[in-house]
């Protein structure tokens, strides 16, 4: 007969056993599913940026290289002259004839029309939690599909601000304008003119051709009042917002088409205000490294109760990944562009960019924002992102067709409703 003791020590035994098989089965099954790292066999893929020098996103290739010898990216900066169409015109081509770029820059306007030659993200990029908690909404909702895939992120974050001259403003006792009431008063005031010619504008607005960011200005006028770009351009909105808008130059008189371009105007002192993205600061600081001026975000449209919901303007610029890699391929981009995304490696791409260009730019990841404190334009800038909406009418994104349409509709000087219904015919095709 066994002893009781020892039937108590065979039960225990054979729990003991039972627990280890499942902690070995779970781990067995953990090991399975979990995602694959990126191949260890030799990986080569090309790299097509836009205004990130060469030399700045060699060192940050070099690094990732450090800890994956096995992959090679050969990167390069396509210029294009800013040719921006070209650029697009030729990439598109060349993913269509699989013979395209690995990784790739891109506006984020272009996205929806990409799907099908771009490669969802992989990794912890296809997380849309963690996405959404390390870059601003607009990225998300420019980089993802209706069915929530993600299909490129942004290295960095561009937008609108308001320039103003500090000089000018200190001389008529003006604190920087708030809302749009409070910059047409400020641009009326600041406006000298020599008879009916203006020696120095309040405001670069009112017309479109002369005016750097026209379709950008006019479409946050549309998004603060509501309007949904093409559908809602033939509505009571979309029309006062044009009037709006022309009324600068037509009406209140602050500003002409005989002005020179307003990014050169504001260089030289011949305008008071203009709208400005980071391109435009660091073409002014090329001109007149002396100038003072303040930055302030971009000027809201009160609701009927006079509280703010704050709407302001971006223009992204994404890195992508091509689909036609084969999943080892896929899988390496992304984990590089994983890498490149993170905050060490953001401000590592920083440092290395100002030794060429001495303006910056705004990271993508919202946590670095406090890093840019001591830059007035560039913290203006990451205050107005999460904030942000954006369009393919935004000017110097590629999408040319569309802006010149819409710059030709606000220089008309026709019936606006006319020009907009013209407008959204084109924009909508």
């Amino acid at each position: 007969m066994i002893p009781p003791f020892m039937l108590v020590n065979k039960k225990f035994v054979i729990i003991g056993i039972l627990i280890l098989a499942l902690i070995v089965g779970f781990t067995v099954l953990w090991f399975m599913n979990r995602e694959k790292p990126p191949s260890l066999k030799p990986v080569t893929l090309e790299y097509w940026g836009i205004n990130e020098p060469e030399s700045a996103m060699n060192v940050l290739i070099g690094e990732y290289k450090k800890s994956h010898p096995n992959i090679t990216i050969n990167y390069s900066d396509r210029q294009f002259d800013d040719d921006l169409v070209r650029y697009r015109a030729t990439l598109l081509s060349r993913l269509k004839e699989t013979t395209g770029p690995s990784i790739f820059r891109i506006h984020s306007t272009w996205v929806s029309k990409y799907f099908s030659e771009l490669a969802s993200s992989r990794g912890e990029l296809s997380n849309a939690s963690s996405y959404k908690n390390r870059f601003y909404q607009i990225a998300y909702d420019e980089c993802s599909s209706p069915a929530g895939e993600i299909y490129c992120v942004p290295l960095e974050y561009d937008g609108l601000v308001l320039l103003y001259n500090l000089n000018v403003f200190n001389q008529a006792g003006l604190q920087k304008p708030v809302t749009w009431e409070d910059i047409r008063s400020h641009a009326i005031k600041l406006t000298i003119r020599n008879g009916d010619t203006i020696s120095r504008g309040g405001l670069a607005l009112g017309t479109a051709l002369n005016v750097s960011n026209s379709t950008d200005v006019f479409g946050l006028m549309l998004a603060q009042s509501g309007v949904s770009i093409p559908g809602g351009l033939d509505t009571d909105a979309a029309f006062a917002a044009l009037t709006f808008y022309r009324d600068f130059a037509s009406k209140d008189r602050v500003w002409s088409s005989s002005m020179q371009n307003s990014t050169l105007a504001f260089s030289t002192e011949k305008v008071a205000m203009i709208f400005a993205k980071k391109a435009d600061i660091k073409k002014i600081l090329s001109i007149n490294p002396t100038l003072k001026f303040g930055v302030a975000e971009v000027p809201q449209l009160p609701g009927i109760d006079g509280k703010i919901k704050q709407k302001d303007w971006a223009s992204l610029w994404v890195e992508a990944v091509s689909a036609d890699l084969d999943e080892d391929q896929k899988n390496a981009a992304w984990d590089f562009l994983n890498w490149l995304s993170q905050p060490d490696q953001q401000k590592m791409l920083f440092a290395e960019t100002l030794k060429s260009d001495k303006t910056g730019y705004v990271y993508s990841d919202k946590s670095l924002k406090s890093e840019l404190k001591d830059i007035p334009y560039l913290f203006t800038l990451a205050e107005s992102a999460p904030y942000a909406n954006t369009s393919f009418i935004t000017d110097n994104s590629g999408n040319d067709n569309y802006s010149q349409a819409l710059k030709a509709a606000i220089d008309s000087g026709s019936d606006p409703m006319t020009d907009l219904k013209v407008v959204k015919a084109v924009l909508s095709k």
